[in-house]
């Protein structure tokens, strides 16, 4: 996992995950690989997949999100400029909450989502 202040991004191999950290509009994103399509998942919970086009290829629309101030205007301005496609509501199971918001959490989230062992015994001496 790689980050800074504003962003964290995640790889296991078949899906490369991106996450604002103070997010506005858009909190994650997501390239899989093999897939002319980036997913995105806004802070309200609604997930769209949004078509790259021949003009762009999808590592570069991930690029163009991971450094942009304002992601949704970024997506906007790669619309126009034919780069991708409109967004399409996706409506399957989200992936980001069932496995790929692994990948970009923070050290402490981690922390706080690994159960603490229960064999730990507490001894009283009188």
């Amino acid at each position: 996992m790689s980050n800074n202040r504003d962003l964290q991004v995640g790889s296991d191999g078949s899906v490369l995950v991106g996450r604002y950290r103070k997010p506005e509009s858009i909190e994650y994103f997501a390239l899989v690989r093999g897939e002319q399509r980036i997913f995105v998942r806004k802070i309200d919970g609604q997930i769209y997949t949004v078509a790259v086009t021949g003009r762009s290829s999808p590592i570069d629309v991930f690029a163009d999100l991971a450094v942009s101030g304002v992601p949704v205007q970024t997506l906007e301005s790669l619309r126009v400029a034919g780069n991708v496609e409109g967004a399409i509501q996706h409506l399957a199971d989200d992936p980001f909450l069932a496995e790929w918001s692994l990948l970009v959490q923070s050290e402490m989230e981690r922390a706080v989502a690994v159960p603490q062992s229960s064999d730990n015994a507490f001894v009283l001496e009188i």
